[in-house]
């Protein structure tokens, strides 16, 4: 197919990557010929009647559709029913040995794209090429692979390839132009990166010039303002970072893909037409996600007819669009949906080895590790609630916690959660029981989707604070190595960098020394960290 056999109406529609959040929304929305669909409403616990679905979709579209969906974490993040595999976090990743992280990264990649093709998905928002620099990031942080910019283009580089090995799926860089320096979440706000033009192109730039020299097929943009290339847009709106920078500059002529244009930090600023306008005119392919998406074509043809936008962009980003689903045969294979080769078990192994392999002893003053289970009458395990833990919130995003791991150690944990505020009259009665425990297990295992996990508030800094000077032994096993420095009053921590199962088993086996921790942090732990100054984020 070319640009030839396509209306303008129908050229604007292609650059839609259209929210599905009802089955009506999401069929009408792939008749009225969006280019891609993003099927956020489409229940995640069942690989078939996602599949089915899937075809669904293709089946009522006259050009093929791109279907992108969030696989930083395997595709295990999103179908949970056990038929595909979710790895550790990309910081996992970073925790690993040079070579060895390169090589299980670029495996992982291949699973995933083993099971994106079975489950009818093109291209998905990862991996995270951002470096963080920010402790208190509350949106890259551990979904980054570490702070070192090098390592960091590697091993994404590595799961890129990986994703790519079946030449079926379309894996995007992101968020460019680098959000491992932000203090805010794009979802509520737009902050200003008043980062140096120096610091930006040594550090924070260089992994998605390595992705654009390893063949990485598109990128996916940042919301937030770069004052050192544009100060008055945020880059996905920005003509000086999209088009000057990326395309010009750096020779990027891969699918350029928003991040979500629902998100606070665009919308409250711009509003959703504007939004649109000037992400198109910016020289975005794919727009991810607009408010009021059944007006995206009035909006841009709209812009076209005032002068704002040329139909020369949109030929151009459309031609994108089209070799992209050419390149990956969609035109021949939309409703190919292959089953995976490789056996589920083996599948599943390797998670479990990337998840052991980066467990990392942080600190351990008293030489607590490895734990005897028979030297501990009394387990206390100690897990913090979240903002925004709801029992269903939990079990829909995998969150686990130690004590259903510790158990198979030791018969009798008793277990306690503590609120995100808790009361001077919680803390008490939880110090009074870690006083009379042999052990205290604390968990910092939240998270949010934006990927804030576990750091604490004031209060529950304070609470644990209470605890460890209660207890005789205190162990704290993070999702987050940063979080150890929020906590000086705990001497012993350990880092799983993830909530999900395997990662939280890994870590409970290595308390209690079924294995060795050989981790090592890939960032830099600083020696304090203000709790009231972090970001506690909640949304989905």
């Amino acid at each position: 197919m070319d640009l030839t056999e396509l209306s303008l109406d129908r050229k604007i529609a292609q650059m839609l990557l259209a929210a599905y959040r009802t089955h009506e929304n999401g069929m009408a929305m792939a008749r009225a010929g969006a280019g891609g669909i993003w099927p956020i409403g489409i229940p995640n616990d069942q690989a078939e009647p996602f599949r089915r679905i899937m075809r669904e979709l293709q089946s009522q579209a006259a050009v093929p559709l791109l279907i992108c969906t969030d696989f930083e974490t395997g595709c295990g993040q999103r179908i949970t029913d056990g038929s595909c595999t979710e790895f550790p976090s990309m910081m996992a990743f970073g925790a690993l040995a040079d070579g060895e992280a390169e090589d299980l990264a670029y495996r992982a990649g291949c699973v995933v794209a083993e099971e994106a093709a079975w489950l009818g998905v093109q291209t998905t928002p990862s991996p995270v090429f951002d470096v963080n620099t920010v402790p208190e990031n509350p949106i890259s942080n551990t979904r980054s692979v570490g702070e070192d910019p090098r390592r960091v283009a590697r091993i994404a580089l590595a799961y890129t390839k990986g994703m790519m090995s079946r030449s079926r799926l379309l894996p995007q860089a992101k968020h460019f132009p680098g959000e491992g320096c932000q203090r805010q979440d794009p979802h509520h706000g737009l902050e200003v990166i008043d980062v140096p033009l120096e610091e930006m192109e040594r550090v924070h730039l260089h992994p998605f010039a390595e992705a654009i020299r390893g063949g990485v097929p598109a990128m996916m943009t940042n919301h937030a303002i770069y004052p050192a290339f544009d100060p008055d847009f945020p880059a996905t709106l920005s003509r000086k970072i999209m088009t000057d920078l990326l395309r010009r500059k750096m020779g990027f002529d891969g699918l350029l893909v928003t991040d979500a244009m629902e998100m606070h930090g665009i919308t409250n600023r711009f509003g959703p037409e504007e939004a649109v306008i000037l992400a198109v005119d910016a020289g975005n392919d794919l727009i991810l996600e607009p408010p009021e998406g059944h007006r995206f074509v009035e909006w841009v043809r709209k812009a076209i007819k005032k002068g704002r936008i040329e139909t020369a962009t949109i030929d151009a980003a459309v031609g994108r669009i089209l070799r992209a689903k050419a390149r990956i045969g969609l035109f021949e294979n939309a409703l190919d949906m292959p089953e995976p080769t490789t056996p589920i078990e083996q599948r599943r192994q390797l998670a479990v080895e990337i998840a052991e392999k980066s467990i990392t002893l942080i600190r351990d003053e008293a030489k607590l590790i490895p734990v005897d289970p028979r030297s501990c009458n009394r387990v206390f395990v100690l897990e913090p609630r979240h903002p925004g833990h709801t029992l269903e919130w939990g079990l829909q995003f995998s969150i686990f916690g130690l004590l259903e791991f510790a158990g198979k150690y030791h018969s009798r944990c008793e277990h306690a959660l503590f609120d995100a505020q808790p009361a001077d009259e919680q803390i008490a009665a939880l110090a009074a029981k870690a006083r009379g425990a042999d052990l205290v297990l604390v968990s910092t295992f939240f998270r949010s989707l934006a990927g804030q996990t576990g750091l604490l508030t004031s209060r529950q800094v304070a609470l644990l604070r209470q605890v460890a000077a209660a207890a005789k032994h205190t162990i704290c096993v993070t999702s987050n190595p940063y979080v150890v420095a929020e906590l000086p009053s705990i001497g012993t921590h350990l880092a799983c960098y993830g909530t999900n199962k395997t990662s939280v088993a890994a870590a409970v086996d290595a308390v209690f020394g079924r294995l060795r921790p050989q981790g090592r942090v890939p960032v830099t732990i600083p020696d304090h960290i203000d709790p009231s100054k972090v970001e506690i984020i909640a949304h989905d």
